[in-house]
């Protein structure tokens, strides 16, 4: 089966316009360690559910390290019924100065060397919101400022 391929570039483009879902298949530390913002992890342990629960008329990218293993991923997704389907050439090691998102260990709580200091009042909600972008547009302004122009 003939696998259609995109290129970093595109599908850069494909995720700054947010209708395009990203699928991981490397190795869960991998994952953990830095992906595309989105993306979702799959695996056999979670394989038969994504495909089960998924529009498969939601166009879709697989990667991997390489580009060669997300190759045998998209094919799988397109025998499952996907109508749009794609891999993505050079895989996550292309994808070079693209947004990464990545998910650390939660840290274990340690006891305080001395009394902790008295925390500042938290800012208005209100304030909050005005003084940081929120993820999405810090995370779309990224993605625009590295599009060609």
């Amino acid at each position: 089966m003939e696998v259609p391929e995109v290129t970093v570039e595109q599908a850069l483009e494909r995720l700054g316009e947010g209708a395009t879902v990203f699928i991981d298949v490397r190795d869960g530390g991998s994952y953990r360690q830095g992906h595309i913002p989105s993306a979702t992890h799959i695996g056999d342990h979670n394989i038969a559910d994504f495909v089960e629960r998924s529009d498969k008329s939601e166009p879709v990218i697989v990667y991997c390290y390489h580009g060669n293993s997300s190759l045998g991923g998209a094919a799988h997704l397109l025998s499952q019924g996907f109508e749009e389907v794609y891999s993505m050439s050079g895989g996550f090691s292309a994808w070079g100065a693209g947004p990464v998102e990545s998910e650390s260990e939660p840290e274990r709580p340690q006891a305080p060397a001395r009394p902790a200091a008295r925390p500042a009042p938290a800012p208005e909600p209100e304030a909050q919101a005005e003084a940081q972008p929120s993820r999405r547009r810090r995370l779309l302004s990224r993605i625009r400022s590295l599009l060609p122009r």
